[in-house]
């Protein structure tokens, strides 16, 4: 692999981590994390529901 490529990789997997990072307060116990504090539209937890199946 050319350097371009390890450099793409690095800071995609830093912009990972930075962003996982800068969410991971959000949620305040196990409850926030599977229903998303209850808050999401119905259209969206229909996509997400298809995406799992696909």
């Amino acid at each position: 692999m050319r350097h371009l490529d390890i450099a793409v990789i690095v800071a995609y997997f830093a912009a990972v981590i930075v962003f996982g990072l800068a969410l991971a307060g959000r949620q305040r116990d196990a409850t926030d994390y599977f229903l998303g504090h209850r808050g999401l539209p119905w259209w969206a937890l229909m996509f997400s529901v298809v995406a799992t199946e696909t």
